[in-house]
């Protein structure tokens, strides 16, 4: 289990020690930090990309002694995970210290053996290794979701993409009912409290459960367009007396 996020220099925090627990809430009021947590921890999770933050000037915090941000994790047992950044001498991208370490030792054995054989690994491979291991840890990066604030609003027609993974999901919800179509018969994990009043567990009785608490009646259907990638979803109602309605398309039912 994740236990601990510590934050240097990055956006508003100078330097943050976060604890964590099974289940962590973060709350207060809008601009003191939640999103940047979880910025960071997206941002480790795409392996040290901060494209979509802006400049390096927009990722660093302002009053930095330093051109420099790191993060680190520590999981129950005591093992870790470090990442550190410093800003290219054009002030135009971060520059992975580790990267920088490995060129580093790289040039200095190769003056030492005055011209002797290449090490057996380069800059690249060495970095990318510590990528590949913090997204295999048992119950770490490769289980992260993340779905941001701003989401995707109703549309008529949806683009298709078989989902396999929760993960497709996308930061803004891009491909959510690609993955409620795809696993619509599913069910769901022993460990999952969520179920629907009958005790079922299949994914579809579920969140049609919880949709009817928000929109009495209201069903979810789908269709594929194979040949053009595209997913209709609608809404069709339910409700005691009546026949079911046909299909209305998302933008047509009620959303807040």
């Amino acid at each position: 289990m994740l236990e601990a996020i510590e934050i240097e220099n990055f956006k508003c925090f100078e330097n943050l020690k976060l604890r964590c627990a099974p289940l962590t809430v973060l709350c207060g009021l809008n601009g003191m930090g939640k999103s940047t947590v979880f910025q960071a921890l997206n941002c480790l999770r795409h392996m040290g990309s901060f494209a979509t933050l802006g400049t390096p000037q927009d990722v660093l915090y302002e009053d930095a002694c330093a051109d420099r941000i790191s993060f680190k994790l520590g999981w129950a047992g005591g093992s870790s995970f470090h990442a550190a950044y410093r800003l290219s001498a054009d002030g135009r991208s971060w520059e992975d210290e580790d990267y920088l370490k490995a060129v580093a030792l790289n040039e200095r054995q190769l003056r030492d053996d005055d011209g002797g054989p290449f090490p057996p690994y380069d800059p690249e491979e060495f970095v990318d290794d510590k990528w590949i291991a913090l997204g295999l840890r048992p119950y770490g990066f490769e289980r992260i979701i993340h779905v941001g604030a701003e989401r995707i609003g109703p549309r008529r027609v949806y683009g298709y993409h078989a989902s396999s993974d929760v993960r497709s999901l996308e930061d803004k919800g891009e491909r959510t009912m690609n993955y409620f179509r795809d696993h619509w018969a599913d069910l769901l994990d022993d460990a999952d409290a969520r179920c629907s009043p009958d005790g079922s567990r299949r994914l579809r009785h579920v969140l049609e459960y919880w949709l009817q608490q928000v929109t009495p009646g209201a069903h979810l259907d789908f269709d594929v367009v194979q040949d053009a990638d595209m997913l209709i979803a609608g809404i069709s109602f339910d409700r005691p007396g009546d026949d079911r309605t046909r299909r209305y398309p998302m933008t047509n039912g009620g959303f807040g």
